[in-house]
């Protein structure tokens, strides 16, 4: 069954949250084809860590790639391997401890892995690039595209199928439209 509305992007960008605070066991995603503006995914990330999951005092944090704050809980992605405690570029993981110089993280296999701060980098991962949702599972991702060229290259039969395959419950699709509106579609 799919739903089809028209918003604004600011009306968008409200959705976006909408999405992700009624997200009940948090492994939904957002995907977007743009990292910069506001629905891209550093400013994506950043609204969403300060709207939903804001620091609290006394909380530790440390900032990831992008300058944000991370505190524990905090969903992250990795920017490069590091064979030795088993990361891979992109994997999703929580942050479970931050000290002065480590992190804590639950892996994918549910065990706890501690590194140097110093030795990876990471990025808050609530919304995350095309590229690098590849790989990813969720019960629960919206899918934005922002231009036309972004959504011709990546809006495929092929894409689709593959996205439906990564989040099954729930796949939704937030496409800017000619008029800078967007088009709001929903499959469950």
């Amino acid at each position: 069954m799919s739903t089809t509305l028209v918003l604004s992007e600011q009306q968008a960008l409200s959705f976006v949250l909408d999405f992700m605070k009624n997200s009940t066991n948090g492994e939904s995603f957002v995907v977007s084809g743009n990292r910069d503006g506001l629905l891209g995914t550093r400013n994506l990330n950043a609204t969403i860590k300060k709207t939903l999951y804001p620091q609290k005092p006394g909380n530790p944090s440390h900032p990831d790639a992008n300058g944000d704050l991370v505190t524990p809980g905090d969903r992250i992605t990795f920017l490069r391997n590091d064979p030795q405690f088993g990361i891979v570029n992109g994997d999703c993981v929580r942050v479970t401890h931050i000290s002065e110089n480590f992190l804590t993280v639950r892996i994918a296999s549910g065990v706890k892995v501690t590194i140097s701060l110093a030795t990876v980098p990471f990025a808050l991962a609530y919304a995350m690039s095309y590229h690098r949702w590849q790989g990813q599972h969720a019960d629960s991702a919206l899918f934005i595209g922002q231009d036309a060229a972004t959504i011709s290259a990546n809006f495929t039969p092929d894409f689709l199928s593959r996205m439906a395959s990564q989040a099954p419950r729930n796949v939704t699709f937030l496409r800017q439209n000619a008029d800078g509106g967007f088009i709001f579609q929903q499959f469950a």
